[in-house]
């Protein structure tokens, strides 16, 4: 069976239609259907005669970090001398005071002189002369005096000779029975004499030893 086709030519405006235009060839859009996966059962099989790993657990170790402690200590260490020095403040003596008196030597066993203010006792052949009052400072005090110290000097006159020495307790010649000698004269009695001068009085017994005393100071020989 012959079937015959027909073919239209396209007109001459048509053709320069179409080259202007062409007609784009749409391709029908492909939809995927997805495929349905059917679920795979997996089977676990324990076998009981295998041994069982035991689960070790991580240990955990506290690491624990201590600072030093750093103690500063300051030890001040404070020393304290104390030096005892003994300084004999000599009387202020004029020149020619200790000169032989040109007076009758007095023999007294109780006097004063500068005006009361320093009094002696001579007898039994020693002599105590005290100051009443006085710049001067006696000696430290020995541990083995417990009486009253510092104001007076005594003088004894023995074999070996003696020097004099600062008297402890006792009676003290500083009294308002004391007759007063004026400076320039001298009182002996027995083998001590005593020279009373403006400053104060010179003491001494006939061994050599003695001592002078007066209110600015004081000198042991």
């Amino acid at each position: 069976m012959t079937k015959t086709v027909t073919t239209k030519r396209p007109k001459p405006h048509q053709q320069k239609l179409a080259a202007i235009n062409p007609v784009k060839t749409i391709k029908p859009a492909t939809v995927t259907t997805p495929k349905q996966t059917t679920p795979v059962k997996t089977t676990t099989t324990v076998n009981s005669k295998a041994p069982v790993k035991p689960v070790v657990k991580p240990t955990t170790k506290t690491i624990v970090v201590t600072k030093p402690v750093i103690r500063y200590v300051t030890k001040v260490k404070y020393e304290t001398k104390v030096k005892y020095e003994t300084k004999t403040e000599l009387p202020k003596v004029p020149g020619g005071a200790f000169l032989p008196s040109t007076n009758a030597a007095l023999s007294l066993t109780n006097f004063s002189a500068a005006g009361g203010g320093i009094a002696c006792e001579i007898g039994g052949g020693s002599v105590r002369c005290d100051a009443a009052n006085h710049s001067w400072t006696a000696p430290t005090q020995p541990t083995s005096c417990t009486q009253s110290w510092g104001s007076g000097i005594v003088l004894t006159n023995t074999s070996p000779a003696q020097p004099a020495q600062f008297a402890c307790g006792g009676s003290s010649p500083l009294n308002s029975s004391a007759t007063a000698i004026k400076a320039g004269y001298d009182d002996t009695v027995g083998q001590i004499t005593c020279e009373v001068r403006s400053f104060g009085v010179n003491c001494f017994a006939a061994d050599g030893q003695g001592f002078i005393l007066s209110e600015t100071g004081y000198l042991i020989y």
